[in-house]
């Protein structure tokens, strides 16, 4: 799990194992984690980071 800013409008892939990958916006994140340790992570440090 990253979390960061860009600028950058298209994500590229670069490894054939993991051929999908997408920007999510902060308020999205949380609901897309399928592990509840990790929700939890992320729900602790999501507002340590403005935009």
């Amino acid at each position: 799990m990253f979390l960061f800013t860009t600028t950058q409008d298209r994500l590229v892939p670069g490894d054939p194992q993991n051929p999908e990958a997408r920007w999510f916006s902060i308020e999205e994140v949380a609901g897309r984690l399928s592990n509840q340790k990790d929700r939890e992570f992320f729900e602790g440090i999501k507002n340590e980071f403005s935009r």
